[in-house]
């Protein structure tokens, strides 16, 4: 399959929102069984070739350390800019 860009019909561009959940089992390993994260975007696509992301990401790990269950939730916020030519 090929993926394309939507083509902005206005002169504001186009506007999506995008949306992610992640989910990990290792009950194998010791250090980290078990970890998850969601993922909320919105992306601007100013021109056909010009495209804004910015994306919020919250995560949860919980590992086992000297006989303890300790449990880290993490949060990002990232920004990009694409061309594409």
């Amino acid at each position: 399959g090929v993926y394309g860009s939507p083509e902005p019909a206005g002169s504001r561009g186009a506007f999506e929102l995008a949306a992610r959940y992640d989910y990990a089992d290792n009950g194998d390993s010791v250090a980290a069984p078990e970890a998850e994260a969601i993922s909320l975007g919105l992306n601007w696509y100013a021109r056909k070739n010009v495209r804004f992301m910015l994306n919020y990401v919250s995560g949860m790990a919980e590992q086992t350390l000297d006989g303890q269950r300790v449990r880290d939730e993490p949060g990002s916020v990232s920004m990009r800019a694409q061309i594409s030519f």
